[in-house]
């Protein structure tokens, strides 16, 4: 990916005819996956729930399930982030270009 990056910035500059022969880029692969299943949601909050050191764990898996929350944007909220009054987070930096966003909670959450 960061060999994409450059290759458009040298294209943009009209530099990209001087190196590509010699550049391969490797393959990009992406495939991300695919969710889980509802079963499968509720069989890993079932062994969460049943040991009680996984606490923080299983409650950031609750507010990434109910959020789409990345894992990142949990662990970086602080509790300023968090309106229980208007049931909403903002995330205040996101991987996105979107930068700052407001996220409903649901009951779950």
């Amino acid at each position: 990916m960061e060999v994409g990056i450059l290759r458009r910035i040298l294209k943009r500059a009209r530099l990209w005819a001087r190196v590509s022969d010699d550049i391969k880029p490797l393959p990009e692969h992406h495939n991300v996956g695919r969710a889980l299943s509802y079963e499968e949601k509720i069989r890993l909050q079932n062994i969460a729930r049943s040991n009680a050191e996984w606490a923080i764990a299983r409650l950031a898996m609750n507010l990434a399930l109910s959020t789409t929350m990345r894992a990142c944007e949990i662990r970086g909220l602080c509790w300023r982030d968090v309106d229980l009054l208007e049931h909403t987070v903002i995330v205040r930096r996101s991987k996105t270009e979107a930068g700052e966003r407001v996220i409903p909670l649901n009951a779950d959450a």
